[in-house]
């Protein structure tokens, strides 16, 4: 075939539709869910075990022991004397990463389609037969010590707990990482809240939808007695604050401020959320949002500044962003951050050029997720979380397509009109003085723990 090598290639356009596969989803008798979806052509197959969680009624020393026990799940020895789990793994190239968000606990892991069997044979080993034994316990309780005397603190965290308050769960200053969980503790925590009906098995790839149930049933269809599925969310609202905050943390020395600023927004809702994620991409992407271009690319004052919406599926959201800024510009930066606000839902509202070309970077990047197992898996994943259908992924290019500039800035107003609340993490002896002089809200002084000092 005859090439002209004399000019480049003319790309053509990004074909912005998702092909998903279909899905089958089932309930074994025992109560777990399973959700297949079949690529024929994929050679590796992507596999999750995850239990349902619920922030909004979780304890810490509930959070702190779910870590735990998914960190200790590999640690169990056979009684027999056989080759402990770990190994088994490890020799069959099988490798699994563990995860306690807010909403589910879960076990990830991948396995050419020979080894799907055997993939599964053996985290459903795993899974049933943890004994987190008291040896592992005690190394793990005195990492954690360690970690918790070194732990950094947090501008995120910190703005989280400003907003949502310590009656919150999601709110608490600290991580729920407790020095010591009793192997009792765990051992009750794996008969509980990793049972079976608590359980969606996802599995992605080379697997027909027959051999994934009859594999699922061969290796978790056995029910554990005394399971409990946690309660259903119950949204703790937090109060709307009359005013702007600003929230300083003193680290002395600091040659950088980190700043977060935020604002509580309403819960989820599947209609909003096309327009909400341009809109807050506009503000607060880490390319061309508007913080991020104002105090980097215009002023040079910080390496980057962005965030967005921190979505749940119950309860109030947070929107966020943050980042570090020189410390000599740390009053500057809190300004410029506040007028960017301001301007957003007043003398400077989204330009349909903003919009485009946000839409334009969102459904690109989407796109080019979806290239494996991995990205459907997850889109799976969020969409039983979200009580969404499991292909609403596959539709994002034509919601994103559908946001008029009109439903833009009408969605604008609703984010980020009202008051906005600042942590600043800084060289208080520098930075305290210059930022009261400004006066656009109120200045309070914190401890690295979330406690008023004055």
């Amino acid at each position: 075939m005859d090439v002209d090598r004399t000019h480049m290639p003319v790309p053509g356009p990004l074909k912005t539709a998702i092909d998903f596969p279909t899905v089958t989803q089932t309930t074994l008798p025992g109560g777990l869910k399973l959700v297949v979806a079949q690529r024929p052509d994929a050679g590796i197959t992507d596999m999750s075990v995850r239990f349902a969680r619920n922030p909004l009624a979780a304890t810490d020393a509930e959070t702190a022991t779910a870590q735990r026990a998914f960190a200790l799940l590999t640690a169990s020895e056979p009684e027999n004397g056989a080759e402990p789990i770990r190994q088994r793994l490890a020799r069959n190239g099988i490798a699994l990463r563990t995860d306690v968000g807010e909403w589910g606990a879960s076990v990830t892991w991948s396995a050419a389609n020979p080894e799907v069997g055997l993939s599964l044979e053996l985290v459903g080993e795993m899974l049933a037969e943890a004994r987190f034994p008291q040896a592992a316990v005690d190394r793990a309780n005195a990492d954690a010590s360690r970690r918790v005397a070194g732990r950094e603190v947090s501008s995120d965290r910190l703005l989280r707990h400003a907003l949502l308050g310590e009656s919150n769960p999601r709110g608490r200053p600290s991580p729920a990482d407790s020095v010591d969980i009793p192997r009792e503790a765990l051992l009750a925590y794996r008969d509980t809240v990793m049972a079976q009906e608590n359980a969606t098995l996802y599995i992605v790839g080379g697997v027909d939808p027959a051999r994934a149930r009859d594999l699922a049933m061969r290796n978790f269809g056995t029910p554990r007695n005394g399971a409990a599925t946690p309660p259903h969310p119950t949204p703790i609202p937090a109060a709307a604050p009359q005013s702007a905050r600003i929230i300083l943390v003193d680290a002395p020395g600091a040659q950088q401020s980190s700043i977060s600023v935020g604002k509580v927004i309403a819960p989820f809702s599947a209609e909003n959320a096309a327009v909400e994620a341009l809109v807050a991409g506009v503000l607060a992407d880490h390319g061309p949002g508007r913080f991020n271009r104002n105090l980097r690319q215009s002023k040079g004052w910080s390496y980057a500044f962005g965030g967005g919406i921190e979505d749940s599926p119950a309860g109030q959201r947070v929107f966020s962003a943050s980042g570090t800024v020189q410390a000599d510009k740390t009053a500057e930066s809190l300004l410029a951050l506040q007028d960017e606000l301001s301007g957003i839902v007043g003398a400077n509202p989204i330009s349909q050029a903003e919009l485009d070309a946000q839409r334009r970077l969102l459904i690109g990047r989407t796109v080019q997720e979806f290239t494996g197992n991995a990205a459907f898996l997850q889109a799976f994943v969020t969409a039983g979380t979200y009580g969404l259908p499991y292909d609403h992924a596959a539709s994002v290019d034509r919601r994103l397509a559908a946001v008029m500039i009109e439903d833009a800035r009408e969605v604008a107003g609703t984010l980020f009109d009202g008051p906005a609340t600042f942590v600043v993490i800084g060289d208080l002896a520098s930075i305290e003085p210059v930022i009261r002089a400004q006066a656009f809200a109120p200045v309070e002084i914190w401890d690295s723990a979330g406690r008023k000092v004055r």
